[in-house]
């Protein structure tokens, strides 16, 4: 996943388009992520965790898709990435942690472009905030692993 974080980038033209595949392609790997990780945990709470996220997160590659359907009439073309399973569960945790931050931003920068329609916009707004909760679900499961 990119790095938003660092500039303010308002993507031009058909950017958004590209952004909104990219991020599908991401969140799709990101459920693939979080049931991996729930699969490889023992702590039925930190297990329900994760496979909450990983059902929050294939509802968002859902609702993109439904985003990028509305907007431009087509099925969107995804190019696959390749998963890589994390080394260990503590390092998968933090680079999960991560993603979720560079996530939120990339959708604000999605989001900055999308007609200011209400429905465009409560979407992202869900998704926004469901990527913030589970950055905080992830620190907190951390902070006890550690």
């Amino acid at each position: 996943m990119k790095d938003y974080t660092s500039k303010y980038i308002i993507p031009k033209g058909n950017m958004a388009k590209e952004l909104i595949k990219e991020a599908i392609a991401d969140e799709r790997n990101a459920g693939r992520m979080y049931d991996n990780l729930a699969k490889t945990v023992t702590k039925p709470h930190d297990k329900w965790q994760l496979t909450s996220i990983a059902d929050d997160e294939k509802k968002h590659e859902k609702m993109l898709i439904d985003i990028y359907k509305m907007l431009y009439h087509a099925i969107p073309i995804i190019s696959e990435k390749p998963y890589k399973p994390q080394r260990d569960y503590l390092s998968g945790l933090e680079l999960a942690m991560m993603d979720e931050i560079k996530a939120v931003e990339m959708y604000r920068v999605i989001m900055r472009r999308l007609p200011y329609k209400r429905e465009y916009q409560d979407m992202m707004y869900e998704i926004i905030t469901d990527e913030q909760k589970h950055a905080d679900k992830l620190g907190h499961i951390i902070m006890e692993t550690h």
